[in-house]
């Protein structure tokens, strides 16, 4: 329903399922496995990047933005995933007034207050800009590895503003973008699939 909670359709839905599936189960049975499987995969990657999305503070769409690019610029998602937890991390600590980052935003003209409140994937943008506007081309490695950490930093140098605009707009044009709210229904559904999927298993040990 409109609250996100099992509508009276819902149940009679499964009351239905639980007296007529019986009958038809050999004929239904490998089309709903696969379209059960299908389903729960998609529900699944959704429900992993929310996770992500959270420890990361950010949303969703952000993370489905950066991943894109990452495809777009080939950049692993563990390499992205290893270099914005590390710049989360110095973030924090810059705003507390310590660590490396420090020294790498005040080259850069940004504060870990103005970052912290974007969303990731135009973080990364605003840090590419600014480094393109205020660090020589041979320095911007060294700036990159005082926020991302050594390794993830070449690797994102890659992602370039270009091509974060780029993976926004395409993921905007394709209908991929998912909001808090459709992240936290797609979590309730996955759930009550799981039930669903209980509920068959219970229907087959009676046949």
């Amino acid at each position: 329903d409109a609250n996100g909670d099992p509508a009276p359709e819902f149940f009679s839905f499964i009351g239905g399922s639980q007296k007529y599936l019986p009958a038809v189960t050999c004929i239904l049975a490998p089309y709903v496995n696969s379209y059960r499987r299908l389903v729960r995969s998609g529900l699944e990657v959704i429900g992993a990047q929310a996770d992500m999305a959270a420890s990361l503070r950010t949303t969703v769409e952000s993370l489905q933005v950066l991943t894109w690019a990452g495809e777009l610029a080939g950049v692993s998602m563990g390499e992205i995933e290893q270099a914005t937890k590390k710049l989360t991390t110095r973030l924090s600590e810059a705003a507390a007034g310590s660590g490396s980052a420090v020294g790498a935003l005040q080259r850069l003209n940004l504060t870990a207050a103005e970052l912290q409140a974007l969303p990731l994937d135009q973080r990364i943008v605003a840090i590419q800009d600014a480094l393109a506007r205020y660090v020589p081309e041979a320095e911007r490695a060294a700036v990159a590895s005082d926020l991302f950490g050594d390794r993830a930093a070449l690797a994102f140098l890659r992602i370039d503003s270009a091509t974060l605009r780029e993976a926004a707009q395409d993921v905007q044009d394709f209908g991929v973008a998912v909001s808090a709210t459709d992240a936290a229904q797609i979590e309730r559904t996955g759930d009550a699939i799981a039930k669903l999927s209980l509920i068959w298993l219970g229907l087959t040990n009676r046949l």
